[in-house]
């Protein structure tokens, strides 16, 4: 382990702890509140963080756009399932709020256990990644 991941591992666990022991951001119901995008992003950073690779960093070792790479991000994966169950059976929507219900529908319809593990599958494909390249 060298200089720089020992000191990237050291600040990763003192955030954990700091943003563990905050509770003002805990509800008394246990219901979180609606996500922020400033929420979204510390999200999408504590992924990057959990794996110990970004996709900045795949980019700057490949030369690559990382906005590019859509096979490292689950959420690609998710997305075009989900398009898939909106408009099954050639549904069209009509109007603008009948396909947010429908969405809201199929998404409820998810299994849970899938998108667990798609979400727990990143690390991996982002170290055979690395290990391997981009396109492997």
């Amino acid at each position: 382990m060298t200089r720089d991941e020992r000191e990237a591992l050291s600040q990763r666990i003192c955030n954990f702890y700091i943003d563990s022991s905050n509770s003002s951001v805990k509800t008394k119901s246990g219901r979180p509140y609606k996500i922020s995008d400033e929420q979204l992003d510390g999200l999408v950073k504590s992924v990057n963080n959990r794996c110990g690779l970004s996709q900045r960093k795949l980019g700057r070792r490949f030369g690559d756009n990382p906005p590019n790479v859509p096979q490292a991000r689950s959420i690609e994966t998710v997305w075009a399932l989900l398009e898939r169950k909106v408009y099954e059976n050639n549904w069209e929507a009509k109007y603008l709020d009948a396909l947010a219900r429908r969405i809201k529908q199929k998404a409820k319809e998810f299994d849970q256990n899938m998108l667990q593990t798609m979400i727990e599958g990143v690390r991996k494909k982002l170290w055979a990644m690395w290990r391997d390249g981009l396109y492997s």
